[in-house]
């Protein structure tokens, strides 16, 4: 049986954070209240519980990834995690106060074998950049999805004040920008975001996975944090076939 493999001990991880193996393609959400409680449930049957796999020689090695959404108010953060880990969209808003943490894995293969990687994803509120209190939740996360709201160009504007925060804490990160709200009539594209960053940062940034994303449709939902997947791993050098 493989050993677990960790990319970094995570800040307000709980200790009984849930170890198990997922069948492949199927989400293990597992929400993390910042009291500690672990409550887990399959995303595509919200009743279902969740099971642990029947161990055998041939089990995946296991990795923990963190990563953060990044982003101003109201651009969809927490609708994106909810599409991606429960598929489910909520049309009305409710803002995020602190911060949330839920989980889903992802099986991947490597020319060592299947990995399963299970991203703790932190959705940080859209406020504050430099808080101290929230610039703590940075710490130690292995990447970013940076989401804008692609029917408001001011949040596009906001995206350099969010990765200077976010260099700050972590200096050099994978990151992977999304435009969210596609099925709406846009106010920039995926081209005005790389331009932009171009512009930013030294241009660290440039060539950076950019995508049209929508919440509501599930259009690229899954592919963003896919590609944060696979640049997290590429930069603690594993290699995906």
């Amino acid at each position: 049986m493989g050993t677990p493999i960790h990319l970094s001990p995570h800040v307000g991880a709980s200790p009984s954070f849930s170890s198990a193996v997922g069948p492949s393609l199927t989400a293990l959400a597992v929400v993390i209240s910042m009291e500690g409680r672990v409550e887990g449930e399959r995303g595509d049957h919200p009743s279902a519980p969740v099971s642990e796999p029947p161990s055998t020689s041939e089990s995946p090695r296991r990795l923990i990834a963190k990563v953060i959404l990044l982003g101003d108010g109201a651009v969809g953060k927490t609708s994106l995690i909810s599409r991606y880990v429960f598929s489910m969209f909520d049309p009305h808003y409710v803002e995020t106060l602190g911060t949330n943490v839920t989980a889903r894995q992802e099986r991947v293969e490597t020319p060592e074998g299947t990995l399963d990687v299970r991203l703790q994803i932190w959705d940080v509120i859209g406020q504050e950049r430099f808080d101290s209190i929230y610039m703590a939740y940075y710490q130690e996360a292995d990447g970013a999805l940076l989401v804008c709201d692609g029917t408001r160009r001011e949040t596009l504007d906001g995206i350099s004040g969010w990765l200077h925060s976010a260099e700050v804490i972590l200096g050099k990160f994978p990151a992977v920008f999304a435009i969210n709200k596609s099925d709406l009539p846009p106010a920039f594209l995926a081209k005005d975001v790389e331009g932009r960053l171009r512009e930013i940062s030294h241009g660290q940034f440039a060539g950076s996975p950019v995508y049209s994303v929508s919440a509501r449709t599930g259009e690229n939902v899954r592919t963003v944090f896919q590609e944060l997947t696979r640049a997290v791993l590429e930069r603690r050098g594993i290699r995906l076939v």
